[in-house]
């Protein structure tokens, strides 16, 4: 395999790590919208999809030494391990720890990839968009929720897990020559 196939294909896995977390949210939530049950796993093995994207807004975000780099890939290795322990003890204590350090992630990696405009057009600002914007998500959930009943909080979970489709749509490398 050539360099050039080499590099794209470590370019594939943060992309689709990307779509898979987003869509197991939209499953997820689409689920309980529909049954009122949610399916086992879904949510909780996201974190990990979308720590495995994250190494991708690193590649992108920021330059091949510095002190961003390093503390970047220690909160991926930090958020997988997070989610993957979680999974494995079912404490969702572990899980949303997981999902803050992505929450900070996309935040911390977002605002340099904005700044060296490594992403063409509207693109660059999807990173900060989707991490700033769980916060009111979830609010918003739990105002639904209270208005609506408990299904409605999973409203605002399927538009957040399309932006980490959209995302992954973003993180995809062109195809090899």
């Amino acid at each position: 395999m050539t360099d050039n196939r080499v590099i794209w294909a470590m370019r594939v896995i943060p992309a689709v790590g990307a779509s898979i977390g987003g869509l197991s949210w939209i499953i997820k939530a689409s689920m309980i919208l529909a049954t009122g049950n949610q399916p086992p796993l879904l949510w909780e093995i996201a974190p990990i999809f979308f720590a495995i994207a994250l190494y991708g807004l690193l590649v992108y975000a920021v330059d091949p030494m510095g002190s961003l780099l390093i503390m970047a890939k220690a909160g991926i290795a930090l958020v997988i391990a997070a989610g993957v322990v979680g999974v494995a003890l079912g404490s969702d204590g572990l899980e949303g720890g997981a999902l803050l350090g992505v929450l900070i992630l996309l935040v911390g990696l977002g605002f340099p990839l904005m700044r060296r405009r490594r992403w063409d057009g509207a693109w660059r600002f999807l990173p900060v968009a989707l991490g700033l914007g769980l916060i009111p998500a979830f609010a918003i959930g739990g105002l639904l929720e209270a208005a609506f009943g408990e299904r409605y909080l999973e409203l605002p979970l399927v538009v957040v897990g399309a932006g980490w489709v959209l995302l992954g749509y973003g993180l995809r490398p062109v195809a090899p020559e």
